[in-house]
């Protein structure tokens, strides 16, 4: 049998050009482009947040979970499809939007979500257990007048969610305390805490007021002093003296000198009965040769950071970052968008039973001779645990003085 090989050829190439082109066609549906897997097997790729905009993942039975940039160059997590949402432990980025065509939301699914806003569809019509827990970033959210079941507690643990409509047609356990340590908002209807959230209502949660203690550590509070603090707001504290010693700020702890002004450092507001110490330092700054020394009390943080410049306004102002490192002071200098790290002299010394006299002497280096140098100061500390975000980060500016070198 004699073979064309001419026409073989040109049937292999035809085929491997027609490969060519179907590989290389954008994928229009998720159904065509996910392979088809179990929520579980999904569930330990769902747990991480994506970082581009186009990825999919299929989160369950005939649904799909992607992320787009908004209008606002904000990230926001789409899922779509036909089916159930099943897989759980979600890591949403942005605003979570449900559209059209998803029937059901299985029990866990956005337990401890950190969404700010949930869009459901009006496709919905079941809603598990426990299907919001915990998503303690959550404002609001509405229930589409579609849903026809509502498991237990879908809404517990929400600890700032305020706003609650409900368009359907059986009740929505109202938010309530389970692992949490606070809930931000009462329920109230006519003056009476309410259970539950009625078929076709809303409600608007009203913010808890609790206790604040302001104790001035052996000062006094000047202005006005706070008894009372409502949650969801961060008001300014009133200032404290004390005679001879510079006024840093309010700290959560008796002994933690990178105080601040306000109530809340991170401005989330928090529930709870609260109680803030004045902070206070004896401030000692003195001109040497191209050099000015400065003497600091209270030193319980990690970092002293110095500020100084040559002019009132602070338009050339640059700062040291000191530390201890193996018993000696070091600084890091900011040189552009790297940090160059040198030796200073000065000494530290830390009291366990008295803090408040722990005390920083150091010596800033290469000044320019005979000129005046504007200084003020800062505490700098880290986080004291996991859940104590009210430790990290910089004090308030105190010591602001001005000094000559010689």
């Amino acid at each position: 049998m004699k073979i064309n090989v001419k026409f073989i050829t040109m049937v292999l190439c035809t085929a491997l050009c027609i490969h060519s082109v179907g590989a290389s066609s954008p994928t229009l549906r998720a159904e065509d482009s996910v392979p088809s897997k179990s929520p579980v097997s999904t569930a330990s790729a769902i747990r991480t947040s994506l970082k581009y905009s186009g990825d999919t993942i299929q989160v369950g039975d005939h649904a799909y979970r992607t992320i787009r940039k908004n209008e606002k160059n904000q990230y926001e997590t789409i899922i779509y499809g036909s089916g159930k949402i099943s897989a759980t432990n979600f890591n949403v980025s942005g605003n979570l939007i449900i559209e059209d065509g998803i029937k059901e939301i299985a029990d866990h699914v956005f337990d401890s979500c950190k969404m700010k806003r949930v869009k459901l569809p009006n496709t919905l019509q079941k809603i598990g257990k426990y299907a919001f827990r915990l998503c303690t970033n959550l404002k609001e959210i509405t229930i589409p007048n579609s849903v026809t079941f509502i498991g237990k507690d879908i809404l517990s643990d929400c600890s700032n969610l305020r706003k609650i409509v409900n368009h359907s047609t059986v009740s929505v356990p109202s938010p309530r305390k389970i692992r949490v340590s606070y809930m931000g908002y009462d329920y109230i209807v006519q003056g009476k805490k309410v259970q539950t959230i009625t078929p076709n209502s809303e409600i608007v949660g009203s913010p808890k007021k609790m206790k604040m203690t302001l104790i001035p550590n052996n000062g006094i509070i000047k202005g006005k002093n706070i008894q009372t603090h409502t949650f969801g707001k961060n008001p300014t504290l009133p200032k404290a003296s004390k005679k001879g010693y510079a006024f840093i700020g309010w700290s959560e702890k008796k002994y933690q000198s990178n105080g601040i002004s306000k109530l809340w450092r991170d401005g989330n507001s928090h529930a709870i009965d609260q109680k803030r110490y004045a902070q206070f330092a004896k401030v000692s700054i003195k001109g040497g040769k191209k050099s000015v020394r400065i003497q600091c009390s209270n030193f319980n943080a990690s970092e002293f950071i110095v500020y100084y410049s040559t002019k009132k306004n602070r338009s050339d102002e640059k700062s040291f970052g000191i530390y201890e490192h193996n018993k000696k002071l070091q600084a890091l200098t900011p040189e552009g968008y790297s940090h160059k790290r040198i030796s200073l002299k000065g000494t530290t010394k830390h009291f366990k039973k008295h803090p408040e006299k722990s005390y920083i002497d150091v010596t800033i280096p290469k000044l320019e001779s005979k000129k005046k140098y504007y200084i003020r100061l800062k505490y700098w500390d880290i986080y004291g645990s996991e859940d104590d975000n009210t430790t990290f980060g910089e004090s308030n500016f105190f010591g602001d003085n001005s000094v000559k070198t010689k």
